[in-house]
Order: structure tokens, then sequence, then C-alpha cells
């Protein structure tokens, strides 16, 4: 565990107060009501057998099944009526302590710490409230709104450290540190307030329970005229009503029975000063279940009411509960209860209780709902390694997951199992729970059908904490679910002639020691659409043995979770497997073994196996480098396996590679060693990789004693320590068709050999030898290595074939274990070839190697793209090209700024038309008038910086409209557009864009003075062809845009002669948004996101005309200059390879400000029968533009 690690979990602990951690299953049910079964005492042992034999922990748990018979209680490694700190349950006494004085009239919900202090004389250890903590209600404290912080988290006078720290760093049985209870209302009162951030309206604190401790001591002596303590209190109000006999609040360290284990330390005594009555009280699992049923019930033994029903409804009303967040996950804190209500995030079940943690035990006392059961869960330990290795903060959290899970699978269930030989069905409820095995018999029926159950269940799941992040998992109800304490059992047995089919949507459980769901046997065969899972020490979800096939569809999930065990396990001489699903394990087991059998894993197939284990033992003495390792997959005895599809093994915490002492003592977990992942492990056997493997340990492991063939054609193996770790025995590997070794070589003892043809190898040679241990190396292809360094490539015969120098003008390989060098011939210039990273962008030519950020992030991505395991390789392809700048370039999404400018700039024109600046014949009468347009344009950019790239432009189109003169100065309107734009990016392809556009416009004027503005929106369906020539590929693609576009224009014209002379100012705002869209074509094809781009142009000018009058026709030649101003918004465009798309990059956008000089020459014919023809010709002149025209033609009409 890393530093950052130990404060995450650290300050996980302060937050609860160290005495208080929630991780509770959760499950849905939707709408059902659930069965009545006998069963449900077998199943709580038969889940507490099996989590003591897999984990090691023991435990004691009790069941109430809220009718009225004897609780279940069972002790396991632990005295059943054995006492335990509960922790933070602590608090639930506290607050029904409270609320009975309230009933009694000692304080109300609303009184406030300042009126109770005066009242009283309440000692809170400060001598005047800090301000806003005087308003502080009862109720504030109850339910975790008060902002008063956590003691633990605060820092006495004189010391460096926080309490808590100074609580765990005392030996245990001290009494140290000294501290009084009204020091810890202080301790906390000094950091007040702490206000929690958004969604959480409240933070969990210690201090609230201490404080109303200290209200409730001092109001009880001023009423009964006693120095009653509250643990007096407690005994009083509720223990002795409860009949919780046993049950009591310690007030020193020596409580009786009370012993437990924390990382490998005994703990016989502690301190309980500092939980004090936030979380020292005592109890035993029977006190507990007589609590948990009082708690949903109020009703004592004798019939009466616990606390008066209006308290008791209030104590959980969510109306009157603080929503706060206890590890990540939400929960309502009502008065000293909480309450976890999914009912409105679509989970309808709901529970009342409390969960405590302190130095040495855990404990979860819950009542659920739904199900009418309690459940009461005590560990004698807070944090603990299991016999897997697996790190737990609160152990008893897993166990009372495991418990609910199995309750909520058997009620759920229709009773008695409706299965028979030829399958099982969806009952009612969805499923059904067994605790025997279904053996098939092909006399009865040759096939096994387990149907979906048409429902899913919610719960969270802490094993996967580490994993995710979230624990909140779904899954699908399984139809079937079996439970057993035997080991080497099967849920289902099929044996030879019988067909096995899951269907899609099905899911079948396993839970037990060497459990498997399914055991297919010699002449059988199973068809996987759906999901299987098994849970348990040493399990497999499916085990294949001799002669019997399986065949896992695209989509299903063989899932095993905890250690020693597999997902998929088969024998040898097994018949056809092909595996087209998922394959994954959690924990430190393998997602495939494989013994003396061949099995195929199609490109849909993936092996995945998680660990969030540590490197050692229940005993916290022994480690040593194999402990608890995962795997991808195991190959033993000559097995084969075909892998196209991926085999991915993930250590959460994982082992460094540094030598591991055997034997040495490690006390406290967080420095325990990681566990190795390996990708995939062979002894005496062949693997065919045309797919991706990949390690957080080592890619492929080749095991002492064993020769083995690995043959990596056209696929990828990645290792973080080693892409291969070689044993003693003779191991070949071949590296061809276009294939990737990512990570340094060990091939171990043994007479080994490493053949590279056409293939790459990825070299870290800062961490020491690059390839080590090859007998033979022949090269006949490239290696990437990072001359800087001074790692080496270890003793080997080294031959280099002709080939070698398909990619490298030049390679040096010096016997003498000097680094090896390569450089390529580019233009005259060497370029020299710094790492696998880096690559051939970075030439010597270039300014600090570097090409611009866009061109960086292309080529980050273009070098995970060498992990595909299809095709050629982007840097291959790359690597090729004798202009790799330009090369990376045609790799770039197209940009649609030109389509974009084109619109600002010609569609303004078109509005001016559109609003009758020529001749109509109705124009001066009060009427209505129609109008059309026939318009097209070409023109051409190109510039540098910032500015867009080169391109051609053209379009046509139509539009049409009408409109209404409500006097001779005033116009309103609507017009339609229908038009094509064409980017054309010459030899890398263009963009064609239809446009449907539409809006209002207006027009006043007077005398010589014009404003016009128009209003629309128009839609745009986008065809898109990338050509990169480098590559011969063309990319299509088809998406679609929508923009919101405003214009306006103000003129003022005025004759000089024969001249009219017209000042104009004129902007267009425009709003563009872009889908996301997928390319289809080569290795190039992109997946680009969408995006959103905002426009912004601004013109003043000056247009200077003469008209010519020709009988009945005007002619009006015009010459025009204008400053125009254009801001610009190019926003990044994240994209990603679709043949990787794990790997994205992104375009650097910009903000750009242009300042162009725009000169326009235009002729205009107008007709006084209202047809119009006009030719304009426009011309942008900046210092980052040139050749940058237009050329544009229109004809309207009007009447």
């Amino acid at each position: 565990m890393t530093s950052r690690d130990i404060n995450m979990y650290k300050n996980l602990i302060i937050n609860l107060g160290m005495l208080f951690l929630l991780v509770i299953p959760c499950v849905c049910h939707g709408d059902s009501t659930y069965a009545a079964t006998a069963q449900a005492e077998d199943l709580l042992l038969l889940i507490q057998n099996n989590h003591f034999t897999s984990t090691g922990i023991s435990s004691n748990v009790g069941l109430n099944l809220g009718n009225n018979d004897p609780p279940t209680i069972s002790g396991m490694g632990v005295d059943q009526d054995g006492t335990f700190r509960i922790g933070s349950q602590s608090k639930m006494f506290v607050g029904s302590a409270i609320l009975l004085m309230v009933d009694k009239g000692y304080f109300s919900l609303t009184d406030t710490l300042g009126d109770l202090q005066k009242k009283y004389d309440v000692d809170l250890g400060v001598s005047e409230l800090p301000d806003g903590a005087e308003s502080i209600t009862v109720e504030q404290l109850l339910n975790m709104s008060s902002q008063v912080p956590n003691y633990m988290g605060s820092t006495r006078s004189g010391s460096t450290s926080t309490l808590w720290d100074e609580w765990i760093a005392a030996d245990y049985g001290s009494l140290s540190p000294e501290v009084t209870h009204t020091e810890l209302a202080a301790l906390g009162l000094s950091n007040y307030p702490e206000v929690a951030s958004s969604p959480w309206e409240g933070t969990y604190s210690n201090t609230n329970a201490v404080i109303l401790s200290l209200i409730g001591e001092a109001a009880y002596a001023a009423k009964t005229n006693t120095n009653a303590t509250i643990a007096d209190i407690l005994n009083e109000l509720v223990f002795t009503p409860a009949e919780m006999n046993a049950t009591y609040l310690a007030m020193d360290s020596n409580a009786t029975d009370i012993i437990g284990s924390e990382a490998g330390k005994e703990i016989t005594e502690m301190d309980p000063t500092i939980p004090w009555a936030s979380g020292a009280v005592v109890s035993t699992v029977e006190d507990q279940l007589k609590w948990i049923q009082i708690l949903q019930t109020n009703t004592l033994s004798n019939g009466t009411s616990f606390l008066p029903e209006e308290l008791f409804a209030a104590r959980t009303d969510l109306a009157n509960s603080t929503l706060i967040s206890m590890g990540g996950i939400p929960l309502w804190y009502g008065y000293n209860v909480f309450t976890l209500d999914f009912t409105g995030s679509g989970v309808p079940l709901s529970l009342i209780g409390h969960g405590g943690s302190i130095a040495g035990y855990s404990s979860f006392s819950a009542w659920y709902q739904q199900l009418n059961l309690g459940l009461v869960v005590n560990v004698p330990s807070l944090t603990t390694i299991d016999k897997n290795g697996v790190y737990t903060i609160t152990p008893c959290e897993i166990l009372l997951m495991d418990l609910i899970r199995g309750m909520e699978r058997l009620y759920r269930s229709d009773g008695s199992l409706n299965a028979n030989l030829s399958g099982v069905s969806a009952g009612t409820y969805g499923g059904y729970t067994s605790f025997d095995s279904i053996i098939t018999n092909a006399t009865n029926s040759t096939s096994f059908l387990v149907e979906a159950s048409g429902r899913t269940t919610s719960y969270l799941d802490l094993t996967l904490i580490d994993v995710i992040g979230n624990p909140i998992v779904t899954t699908i109800d399984p139809t079937l679910t079996y439970y057993t304490n035997s080991t080497g059992t099967a849920a289902v047995v099929l044996t030879s002639g019988v067909n096995g089919t899951v269907a899609d949507n099905a899911r079948a459980e396993a839970y037990g020691p060497e459990t498997s769901v399914f055991s297919i046997q010699s002449g059988a065969s199973l068809d996987l659409y759906g999901e299987v899972g098994a849970y348990g020490d040493a399990a497999s979800a499916i085990v294949v043995q001799n002669q019997a096939s399986l065949n896992t569809a695209e989509d299903s999930l063989a899932y095993m979770q905890g250690g020693n065990g597999s997902a998929i396990s088969v024998e040898s001489g097994a018949d056809t497997v092909t595996i087209g699903g998922t394959a994954a394990v959690l924990g430190p087991s393998a997602a495939l073994r494989v013994d003396n059998s061949t099995v195929t894993v199609t490109d849909t197939g993936k092996l995945a196996a998680v660990t969030t284990s540590r490197s050692m033992n229940a005993t916290f003495h022994t480690v040593s480098e194999d402990t608890h390792a995962v795997y991808g997959a195991v190959l033993e005895n000559n097995a084969v396996l075909d892998l196209y599809g991926t085999t991915q093994a993930t250590a959460v915490y994982a082992w460094d590679g540094e030598t591991i002492t055997q034997g040495e003592y490690i006390s406290d977990a967080s420095d325990m060693p990681g566990v190795l992942a390996v990708g995939v492990s062979m002894q005496n056997s062949t693997a065919n990789i045309y797919g991706l493997v990949s390690s957080t340990g080592y890619g492929v492991e080749m095991r002492d004693g064993s020769s083995n063939t690995l043959n990596i054609n056209g696929g990828a193996v990645a290792g973080t320590l080693y892409s291969i770790k070689g044993g003693s025995g003779d191991d070949t590997v071949l590296l061809s068709n276009g294939g990737l070794l990512d990570g340094n070589i060990d091939l171990g003892g043994g007479n080994n050999s490493l053949t590279v043809s056409d293939g790459y190898l990825i070299l870290d040679l800062d961490e020491g030898a690059g390839i080590a241990n090859a007998d033979t190396l022949e090269f006949s292809s490239t290696i990437w290595i990072d001359p800087g360094l001074s790692g080496v490539l270890g003793d080997a015969n080294y031959t280099l074939a002709s080939g070698v120098t398909t990619y490298a003008g030049s390679a040096v390989i010096l016997n003498d274990m000097n680094p090896i060098t390569f450089s390529l011939s580019h233009d005259g210039t060497d370029v020299r070839l710094y790492s696998s990273r880096d690559w051939t962008y970075y030439a010597d030519n270039i300014s600090n190697n570097d090409l611009g950020s866009t061109l960086d992030t292309m080529a980050a991505a273009a070098v995970q793209n060498t992990l595909s395991p299809t095709g050629t390789s982007l840097i291959a392809a790359l690597d090729r090209s004798d202009t790799p700048a330009g090369a990376a370039a045609q790799l770039q999404p197209h940009t649609t700024n030109g389509l974009a400018l084109a619109l600002v700039r010609q569609t303004p024109d078109v509005h001016r038309a559109l609003q009758h600046q020529y001749h109509i014949p109705t124009r001066e009468e009060r009427g209505w008038f129609a109008f059309g347009r026939l318009h097209g344009h070409f023109g051409h950019q190109n510039g540098n910086g910032e500015a867009a790239d080169g391109y051609d432009i053209y379009g046509n189109g139509m539009a049409l409209g009408g409109g209404r003169n409500f006097s001779p100065h005033l116009q309103f309107g609507l017009f339609l557009d229908y038009g094509t734009e064409t980017q054309d990016f010459s030899s890398t392809g263009d963009m064609d864009d239809t446009i449907l556009r539409m809006g209002p416009f207006m027009r006043w004027s007077s005398g010589t003075t014009t404003w016009s503005t128009a209003i629309s929106v128009a839609t745009h369906d986008v065809s898109s062809t990338r050509n990169v020539p480098w590559l011969n590929e063309s990319n299509d693609a088809d998406f679609n845009m929508r923009d919101a576009m405003v214009s306006t224009s103000l003129a003022h014209s005025f004759h000089v002669g024969n001249l009219e002379l017209e000042p104009l100012v004129e902007g267009v705002f425009m709003i563009l948004d872009s889908d996301s869209y997928k390319e289809d074509g080569g290795i190039s094809a992109l997946s680009v996101d969408s995006q959103q781009s905002k426009y912004l142009a601004s013109t003043a000018g000056l247009q200077l005309s003469r008209t010519f009058h020709l009988g009945t026709a005007t002619l009006t030649p015009r010459l025009g200059m204008a400053w125009w101003h254009q801001w610009l918004n190019r926003p990044d465009i994240n994209a990603a390879f679709r043949s990787d798309p794990a790997y994205s990059f992104s375009t650097t956008g910009a903000k750009t400000d242009q300042d162009l000089l725009r000169l326009n020459a235009d002729l205009d014919l107008e007709i006084n029968s209202g047809l119009h023809f006009k030719v304009k010709y426009s011309r942008y002149n900046g210092a980052s533009m040139y050749d940058n025209n237009v050329l544009a033609l229109s004809f309207d009409f009007a009447f």
C-alpha cells in the first residue's frame, strides 16, 4: 500500500470517528412479496462457515426472522455468548435515552445548546461557545447536522498529533492519553463549524454524542438531584427496559472477555475514555438482536411501547434526517439511527440500524424492513488481512454482505426448488435456492436449460471497492443459487449425452469451498449465453472434464470470486473449448486454467483477473514472491492456448519486483508487499498470441523446469515488470507478423531463443537489462530502445537479418554490453529514435523537439495504438513515412471551420437580399409580398498559425419567403433557405453539408437610413470523407450539426454628384453544435466527440456605387472596403482511433482575434418587374490569411 493509500484509509476511519464504518448489502426486489422458508437458519450457518473457511476470520452472527421464534446465534472461532465492543452502535442507545428524556420533559428537540448550557450549567470544556454554536439544537446533535467537527481529528493543546494519532500510538492496555469527557467536547467545538460539501447536508461526528451525553447528565442531575452518569442513565432508560442484561457502557479499560487482534497485535485492554458515549458500549449478539427488533417495532417484551409513537416515527422520518456520506455511501441519518432508503433511486429496499468499529472489533446491527429480518454481525478484529491476503477495513461488513445476499436469494425464491432433469425455470419471484446438486441423466433428457429470471439485483460488494471505487453493483437475478459446505460439489452436473444451456440474460450461482456452478463430465457439453458465478475458496464457475465441451458466447460471463480458484477450469483431455465471452476472477485466482487441453479464446473473448490482495498469509508472518498471485491464464502439461481476444491480469497492490525475505514479520498491513500479476503462466505448454496480453507484473511467465513455446503472431504482450519472465527450462519465443513485446525480457536459464521477424520490441533499459538470458537472438525487424540510458542487453549471440534495415538506416549492436543505438536518415538530417514513446516525431531539426500540442497528442495516441491486436499499427505505418509531421497531420479529424466561416460570410448577404433592399412592386403599400432567391458561391482559403487549414469552399441554394409591409418604413417576414456547402481539402478529402435554415426578419428604413435584422436556426446533414494518402486509406462518416444565427446591419447613404456613398456596420453571431461521429475505414478511422463552436464577426466599411438607367432596368457597379473583425472560437476536438479507443487525443483549439481588410467589387442588375441579378467578388487580407477570396452569384425575384 502506498502512503497515499494509507492516508486514504486513515482519513476514512477518522471521518467515521474510528468508531463507525458502513458497508451494507442492498438488494433490489422489484414489487414482490417474499416467500416463507424454513431454511434461513441453515443458510446463515452455512454462509458463516463458508466465510470462515474462505477467509479464516472468526465471527459471531445472529438472525431474527421477525416471527417470534427464538433467534439464531452462532459463533465461529469465537464464543457465541462472548461480549464485544460494538463501537458507534453506542449512539443508538444515547439517542434513545435523549428521546426518552425529551418525552419526560427534561428538554425539547428544539432547545438550543446555549439555552441548555445556561439552564443546567452544562460543562462543555469551553468558557464561551463559538459564534453560532449557541444556536445548535438537540435535534441537530442527534441527526448530524450540527456542524460540530469530530474530536478525533482535533489536536490537544501541547500536542503535535491529533487525538486519533495519540490514541492509536499509545500502547494497548494503557490509559494514555489521559483526557476528560469535557475535553472531548471542547476539542470538537474548537474547530466549529465544519460545513458539509455538496450534496451532503451534514458530516458524521462523534462529538455530537459526547455533547448530548453531557447535556443528559446535567439535566438528569438537576431534575433528580443525583450524580448519575450517562452509563447509569442508559442502564435505567434503555438497557433495563429492553432486557439487555449483558450490555453496558464501559467505564474502565478492563472489559471482561473482550479480546481481539489487529494487524498481528494482541489487544487485551483498551481505554474507553476516548470513545466514551460515542462508542464504548459492550454487548452480546443476543442483546443486539433484542435491540434491533425494538428499533423496528418499538415494542418491548411486555407489549408496551419503548418510545412514544410520535417520537418513534420521527426518529427515522427522512424529513428529520440528514443526508451524509459514510465511506462514500449516501445514507439518511436520523435521531442516532441511520436509514438506508434506495426507493428514490429505483431500489425498493430500506434498512435501519447502525454500525460500529473500534480498535480490535467491528460490528453491525440492522433490520431489513422488506425482508422483515434482523441481522447482527460481530467480528473480533478491525483492520484485517484474511488468509488469501485480502485487506479489509471492517471485516464484519464483508460477512454481513454475504449474509444479506444469501438471505435475499432465499427469501425471494419460491421455497422448494422447481427444477427437474431438463432445466431450471424462473419462478414467481425469479429463482430458486438449492442445497443439493442437480445431476442430469440423458435417459430422462438430453438437454438442460437455465432460463432467465427477468429480474436484477443491486447490492454493495465491498470486495469491489478497490477495483471500481464504488461497491454498488447490479447483477441479473439468478434462476438457480446453490449453497454447500461439501467440497468438490457442483450446482449442476452435466452427465454424458446431456447438452446444457444458460440462456441469454440468465444467471446461476454457487457458494461454497471448492464448488462449481457447472461440472461438465465426459460426453457432455455446455453453451453459455448468460452468466454463471462461483463464490468460495478454490471454487470454479465451470469445470470441463475429459472429453467434455464448452462454448461461451459473446457477452456471456463466467465469474469467480475468492482465492485459489478459477472462472473456467479445463481438465486434461477436454474436447472443444471455445471462449467468446468473458471469464473473470476477483481475488488471487486464475480466469482460466488449462491442463493438457486446447482452448481457443476468440476475438470477442476476454480473460480478466483482478486482485486486491497482498502477498501474505493469515499469520501475518510469512510472505513469498509468488504467494496469492493472480493469473489471466494458467497452462500446464502440454496445454495449448490460441488467444485472439484479450487477457489482462491486474493487482491493485502490485508487487514492485523487490526481493521479499522469507518468514519476515510485518506487523502493519500497509507495509505488506503487493501481489504478482501474470497474464499467461506456462508450464510445458504452448501459447499462440494473436490478440493482447497485458499485466501489472509479468506479461507471460514460463515456469521453472519446463520448456515452452510462445508464438506472438500479430498480437501483443505487455508487462510492467517483464513482458516475458522465463524459468530454468528451454523456452522459445517467436515474434512475427507485426507482433509486439512491450517490456523487458528475461528468458531465465536453459537454452532459450528469441526471434523477431516483422515485429517490434519496446524495452525499458532504465530498469535493468532489456533482454537477458537469450542464448540466441535474431532480429529481422526493429527494436526500440532509449540510447541515453545505461541499461544493457544481456549476454547473447546476436544475428542481424537484412530486414532490419527496413526501418533503420543504420543499426549498431555491440557485444561489449554498451547500449544499442539507432538512427534514421530523413531528408539528409539525422533523426534520433530517442525512445518508444517519443520516436520519429522528435527530429533534430525541430525546435525543442516539439511539433505542437496537436501533433504531440497524436503521437502519443498513435504509439499506444501499437497495442492494437489486429491490423497494422499506426506507429509502424507512420515510421515508414518520409514526412512524419505531414503524415501525422492527415490523421487529424476534418475541421468544420470552413463550413462555419462560409455561413458567417454568405448568410448575411442572403438575409439582406431577402429583406428587399431592391425594388418590390408593393413596397410603398401596406400589403403582403413574396420573394425568392437562387444563390451560389465559390472560394478558396489558405492560412497559417491559428487560421483555418487550406481548402476550397463552394455552395448553392434556394430561398423562399414572404412578409408584410406594415408601413412604408417597416417590414416583417419569414424565410426558408435550402442549400449545400462543400469544404474541399483536395487530396485529404472533403465535407458536404446540406443545410435547411428558417427564421424571421425585420427591416426598418427612414430616408436613406436602413436597419435590417434576421434571426434563424438551421439543421445540417454532413457527409465527411477523410483521405490519408500515405496509408492509401479513405474514412467516411455522416453526422448532424445545428446552428443558431443572428445577423444585423445598419447603413446610411448619401449622394455626391452621381455617386452614392454608403457607410455601414454589420454583425453576425452564430453558435454551431456538432454531434459525435464514427468514421468507417481503415486503421486511421476515428471516433470524434461532439463539440460546440461560437463565431462572431463585425464589419465597419464604406461602399461607393453609381447607378446607370437602362430603360426599365438599372445597372449598379459597386466598390467596397471594410474592416472585418472575427472572433473565432476553435474548440478542442477530442478523438480516438477506432482500432484502439482506449487511447484518445485532442487537437488544441483557440479563440482567435483576426483583423482583416475586406475588399469587394459588385455588379447589380435590377429589372423593375422585381427581378434582380448580382455578381460579387470579395477578398480578405490579413497577417495569417492569404489567397482568400469568394465569388458569389445570385438571382432574386419578388412580387
